[in-house]
């Protein structure tokens, strides 16, 4: 992707990027609502979206012991 619009800047044209962060949207819905629409497209999609929500850290420290 990075080539293709590299090629496309030498070109002359425009590119136009869009970028979304939704790595803080899951934090906001409820789980288990989000977990059971999920359920619905079948097993493998519901694993993975558990393997995500579960033991998932919500904090990072960092100690300087310097």
């Amino acid at each position: 992707m990075h080539s293709d619009n590299a090629e496309t800047l030498d070109e002359g044209s425009m590119v136009a990027l869009i970028m979304l962060d939704l790595s803080a949207a899951y934090d906001v819905i409820d789980h288990p609502t989000l977990l059971k629409c999920i359920s619905y497209q079948g097993k493998k999609p519901l694993i993975l979206a558990i393997s995500y929500f579960i033991d998932r850290p919500r904090c990072v420290s960092i100690v300087d012991e310097t």
